[in-house]
């Protein structure tokens, strides 16, 4: 008998079901840990007692091994994306304060950090275009240049964003997701946001990635 070929077999029976057409690491490692606890009660005998025993050794060694492949599937899977920005649009009476423009710079980080955290884009650097994309007044609307700079990047999608401020009431935030080469919208997502402050416009980027752009 063979614990660590068992161990092996068992889960990368789940993790090949998983692994085909999914962009999002946090669900494959959710499925292969519920593998391991799986495989462990039938190796086990039905005890979910963690021992320090050859068998429990050899199944954490095969859970690890197989998390460091699910890992470079996602990374393989995963559209390349370029991020271009989001454009801030004021339509209220006010001035645009300094505390918006700090908004802005965490929104856009805030949104490359969860989606490449979620494995849905592996991003490519925009540096090589950042001069000209910053001659385009609105880079969420500029008839089709974003698709162009993704395109001489490299990347299958350009990833925009605009935010538009009605008042300190009212604003809404939404992000596009284009062909590279078709110049297609093909995801992204919108939310409305009550209140011009930091926690709502967190809450607008974590709702769009969570409920829009991971179900796409």
């Amino acid at each position: 008998m063979n614990p660590p070929l068992g161990v092996g077999l068992l889960l990368l029976s789940d993790t090949q079901r998983a692994a085909p057409g999914s962009m999002r690491l946090c669900a494959d490692l959710q499925k292969l840990r519920a593998a391991a606890l799986r495989a462990r009660v039938v190796l086990t005998g039905g005890r979910r007692g963690i021992g320090s025993g050859p068998m429990n050794k050899a199944l954490m060694i095969a859970a690890l091994a197989l998390s460091a492949f699910a890992t470079a599937a996602a990374a393989q899977q995963a559209p390349r994306a370029a991020f271009l920005g989001i454009h801030f649009l004021d339509t209220s009476l006010g001035e645009r304060t300094t505390a918006e423009a700090e908004r802005v710079k965490r929104a856009e980080v805030l949104l490359v950090e969860k989606l490449t955290e979620a494995g849905r884009f592996a991003f490519v650097d925009a540096a090589p275009v950042a001069a000209e994309v910053a001659r385009y007044d609105n880079i969420a609307h500029c008839n089709g240049c974003d698709s162009d700079f993704a395109r001489a990047l490299g990347a299958d999608v350009a990833i925009t964003g605009e935010i538009q401020k009605t008042s300190n009431l009212i604003l809404s935030m939404s992000i596009f997701v284009r062909d590279a080469e078709s110049g297609a919208l093909v995801g992204g997502g919108s939310a409305d946001m009550r209140g011009n402050t930091d926690e709502s416009w967190s809450r607008a980027v974590s709702y769009i990635v969570r409920n829009r752009m991971l179900t796409q």
